[in-house]
């Protein structure tokens, strides 16, 4: 075995941490090393779980792209020939989904009530997956039938307001040249966290919003595009605005809503104060350990001197000898890190307002890469700051006869 290791491993089992002869500063040191890394480690998952659920219920209910009509006049009627822009773009490697929709703004009325919607429609082919993990109660509307059907999609936010349940029929109140009404009979109600969304959002028959703008079937309002990678988003944005017409624009969910992934950003820019903050306080306290190891073994390395033992060899029993410490630190935060995640993961333990935080309790997302990468960076960063005390070994005495 390498001699300053040895050494070192054997001035560890004697000092036995954290045992009631350990010195106050040690197990003080110690504990902050773990509390450091619980936070850092905690932060990075909590942040990566808001993000991850965030991006996830946005594309949900609006894909990662959109493919419209480049639009300066702000004209709703405008359309898109759904079989002319899917010959342009279907043969682009990442693309996993395409659905083609029609949307239109109306105000919906039960009895006396009323509220304004944006109302959706699609063909069969939707993100049914989404709505069928936030359905609360009834089924999802059929939209893969022969005939149009008048079956509309409402969110829990809508019915408690219209005090509408499933069966029920509704009016809905289209506003164009002249204002058109339909009745649609509820089949469904869902609920998500993102508040904003559930307002406004429901679903048709696609058929029933062509037939109200006198379009064919090969007229939609546009085509939401679902990936394969989240990562590609930006990626294929580019390549997608370059295969299309001039006159069609590719947008995504970044683009649609900077507010949302702004407000994430922030969030990202308070995670790194904080790693930076403790950081800071774990490099502190392992330089508090080293210099009270320093201070304890004093004798220690007087006598090795004098047996002759080189500074290079003693600096690197020093060292070796704090690594271990460091060691037993990081292993303790790590393991309380992830069992509080776990557990947050499992039980859903702390709560959150949905309506601040667009999710009812905070979310873990564990990452194996972000923990060895952390773990990587506290130790490289802490045999750097291990060199700086070793020079005062050199300083040491021999044991005088």
């Amino acid at each position: 075995m390498n001699l300053p290791l040895y050494i070192a491993y054997k001035l560890l089992r004697s000092q036995k941490i954290l045992s009631k002869n350990t010195k106050p500063a040690i197990k003080i040191g110690i504990v902050a090393i773990s509390l450091s890394v619980i936070i850092m480690m905690l932060s990075i998952f909590i942040l990566s779980g808001f993000k991850e659920t965030i991006k996830n219920e946005v594309i949900g209910f609006n894909s990662h792209l959109k493919i419209e009509k480049y639009n300066l006049s702000n004209d709703k009627n405008m359309f898109l020939y759904k079989d002319s822009v899917l010959s342009q773009i279907k043969k682009i490697e990442g693309i996993n989904k395409i659905f083609p929709y029609v949307k239109k703004t109306s105000i919906l009325k039960y009895n006396d009530l009323t509220h304004p919607v944006l109302v959706n429609g699609f063909d069969k082919v939707y993100n049914s997956d989404f709505f069928s993990s936030h359905l609360i109660k009834g089924s999802l509307p059929d939209l893969g039938s022969e005939k149009e059907n008048n079956q509309i999609l409402i969110s829990k936010i809508m019915s408690d307001k219209l005090k509408i349940s499933v069966g029920d029929d509704l009016i809905s109140y289209f506003f164009d040249k002249k204002t058109r009404l339909r009745k649609f009979k509820v089949c469904g109600i869902y609920e998500t966290t993102m508040i904003d969304f559930d307002e406004y959002y429901c679903i048709i028959d696609i058929r029933i919003l062509q037939r109200l703008n006198n379009w064919n079937q090969n007229k939609v309002g546009g085509l939401e595009i679902y990936l394969k990678d989240n990562n590609s988003t930006l990626e294929l944005t580019k390549k997608i605005n370059g295969e299309i017409s001039f006159d069609l624009l590719a947008s995504n969910f970044y683009d649609n809503f900077p507010q949302i992934f702004s407000w994430l950003e922030l969030q990202n820019i308070n995670v790194r104060i904080i790693i930076i903050l403790m950081v800071i306080i774990g490099l502190v306290n392992i330089v508090t350990i080293m210099f009270v190891i320093l201070a304890t073994k004093k004798t220690f390395y007087q006598i090795t001197k004098s047996i002759g033992f080189s500074n290079q060899v003693l600096r690197m029993v020093f060292q070796y000898h704090t690594t271990f410490i460091l060691t037993y630190g990081l292993l303790i935060g790590n393991l309380v890190a992830l069992l509080v995640s776990i557990i947050q993961k499992k039980f859903k333990l702390i709560k959150l307002d949905p309506t601040v935080y667009f999710m009812e309790y905070v979310p873990i997302k564990i990452n194996f890469i972000d923990v060895a990468l952390l773990n990587l960076s506290a130790i490289v960063l802490s045999l750097f700051v291990l060199y700086l005390p070793t020079i005062y070994i050199g300083k040491v005495s021999k044991v005088k006869q």
